[in-house]
């Protein structure tokens, strides 16, 4: 786990986090190629269901089962993107190796949808979550996806932000020419985490207050800060 996003956990103690610490490191550069700054919404309320789930154990393990299978499947795609960006016009056998493994995937997300959905309607008395025909393999392959990218966002900017910061490709002055007010809080909050990065070390008393002030002042939480901040960068660079 990256230092700064740690760093998040230590500070802000107050904040749920929306699903347990399921990615790792190379799962998460790999999902990074199928973020954009304008990221359609989750197709669910994974919060919701988490407290939905608190009371029934197995419920709770099927629904971070179908999490779990919605990542793997977005990671496969994301490979598969990838090696085909790489190796146009190729068609060799680690290409179907790469395809393999996405369609294997996708059956084995499919499944898992299915199944925490038909359990949360018998046993808790829920609607369901599929509302689309079963046979319908696309629409299972942007609900995975669309809820892996949403449930992982914030630690997915996060990321994206280490790196830039760390290249020296990250020009706080340069976002700040012509922005909003609105805009120059985020940055100003950004600004911070930035600092704080590139020193190495974990936030101060003073910085700690900075960021809850701007994030009171917004009125968003860290992840819409940092949200707003992705579409400040994009749309600059």
């Amino acid at each position: 786990m990256h230092r700064i996003f740690i760093l998040y956990i230590v500070v802000y103690t107050h904040m749920k986090e929306s699903i347990p610490e399921l990615i790792t490191n190379p799962e998460l550069e790999a999902i990074e190629d199928l973020f954009k700054a304008d990221l359609a919404p989750s197709p669910i309320n994974l919060e919701y269901y988490r407290n939905l789930c608190e009371t029934d154990e197995v419920a709770e393990e099927l629904l971070i089962d179908m999490v779990r299978k919605c990542l793997e499947y977005a990671v496969n795609v994301s490979n598969m993107e990838r090696y085909v960006r790489e190796h146009k016009g190729e068609r060799d056998e680690d290409r179907e190796e790469v395809d393999n493994k996405r369609t294997i995937t996708h059956n084995a997300t499919m499944d898992s949808i299915n199944i925490f959905s038909r359990y949360i309607v018998r046993k808790l008395n829920e609607s369901s979550i599929v509302t689309w025909d079963s046979g319908n393999r696309g629409a299972y392959g942007r609900f995975a996806i669309l809820l892996t990218l949403n449930t992982f966002k914030e630690k997915i900017i996060l990321d994206v932000m280490r790196k830039k910061t760390s290249a020296g490709e990250l020009d706080i002055s340069r976002l700040r020419e012509k922005a909003t007010p609105t805009d120059l809080l985020v940055l100003d909050y950004v600004d911070i985490l930035c600092t704080v990065e590139k020193e190495h070390r974990t936030l101060n008393e003073s910085e700690q207050k900075k960021l809850i002030e701007i994030e009171l002042k917004l009125n968003q939480t860290s992840e819409k800060i940092l949200e707003a901040f992705y579409k400040i960068y994009t749309s600059r660079y």
